[in-house]
């Protein structure tokens, strides 16, 4: 195959993958396109003792709430597991209000939100603590070095170099993104 098809094959989103047994296949995925900016778009006061204050924002795609705690987060009982510190809850739903769910997507709202260099997870409680109330997913951020599991190190492969299917990124030709 010619550098000239392979590089259409690329910007279609087409990868040719082996499979555990040594046989090929092809992957067809369009690359990431990114969620634009994230901005802020507005303030609700919440309800003093039930609700707590937020910021409402959006982007590309998505939009949601965001809601900063300074000392740790009130309301869980038994206390926050964490410490005292400064920590945030990013609400998001997909502008079709379905339960769509782009790990890349959540990682660019995040950093724009509360910056590159905090973590964020997401919780799937014990069935007695789970809130479902609609196609909203939820980020507990903390900074760096608050969690105590995860990678140590960082890992972004291109599509051409990925041992499994990866996507490309669609703002960034078929690179990795650049270490931050």
């Amino acid at each position: 195959m010619s550098k000239r098809n392979r590089e259409k094959r690329r910007a279609a989103g087409v990868q040719t993958c082996r499979a555990d047994d040594g046989s090929t296949f092809e992957h067809r995925e369009p690359p990431y396109a990114g969620v634009g900016s994230v901005n802020l778009t507005g303030h609700d006061p919440g309800i003093p003792g039930k609700v707590t204050p937020f910021e409402r924002w959006e982007c590309d795609g998505y939009y949601g709430t965001l809601r900063r705690y300074e000392d740790g987060l009130p309301t869980l009982p038994g206390g926050q597991p964490y410490g005292t510190g400064p920590c945030a809850i990013i609400g998001i739903t997909a502008d079709s209000e379905t339960a769509r769910h782009d790990w890349r997507a959540y990682q660019d709202i995040k950093n724009a939100l509360v910056g590159d260099e905090w973590e964020a997870v997401e919780l799937y409680p014990a069935e007695s603590r789970k809130v479902d109330p609609s196609n909203r997913f939820y980020l507990f951020c903390f900074p760096k070095g608050v969690f105590t599991f995860g990678w140590g190190h960082r890992n972004v492969v291109a599509p051409r170099d990925g041992s499994a299917p990866q996507r490309g990124w669609l703002t960034r030709g078929d690179a990795c993104p650049p270490r931050p």
